[in-house]
């Protein structure tokens, strides 16, 4: 089965085995059985969560294309050599960016906006 989880990404959950046929008549360990439910529903409930979040942060595009290249490692006067603007201006994308996702600091602006799909 694929379950959307927003931003056109998927999560494909499947109840595939290496068995040959399903033996339908034995009962299934209940403690594995609520082990894997709690599981799926953990994994669906963070996809969907993450993507909700997301929908309340908007970067701009220069916001976002800096902070993607921040988080590619390049370096502030790096980003501004290739994105062709000063390097103040890249330290004011990157705080801006930093502030409208409450993060710490732009490696945490980072991290986050890659897990919310922002860049």
């Amino acid at each position: 089965m694929s379950v959307p989880v927003g931003f056109n990404d998927r999560m494909v959950f499947s109840l595939a085995s290496n068995e040959r046929s399903v033996r339908i008549d034995e009962e299934p360990d209940p403690v594995t059985a609520a082990m894997a439910v709690a599981f799926v529903h953990s994994c669906l409930g963070a996809a969907t969560r993450d993507a909700t979040l997301a929908r309340d942060f908007h970067l701009s595009p220069r916001e976002a294309e800096c902070l993607r290249w921040f988080a590619d490692g390049m370096s502030m006067p790096d980003i501004a050599e290739t994105v062709g603007i000063g390097y103040r201006s890249v330290r004011s994308y990157l705080d801006e960016a930093t502030r409208k996702l409450g993060a710490a600091n732009s490696r945490q602006a980072a991290s986050i906006a890659i897990r919310l799909g922002l860049i």
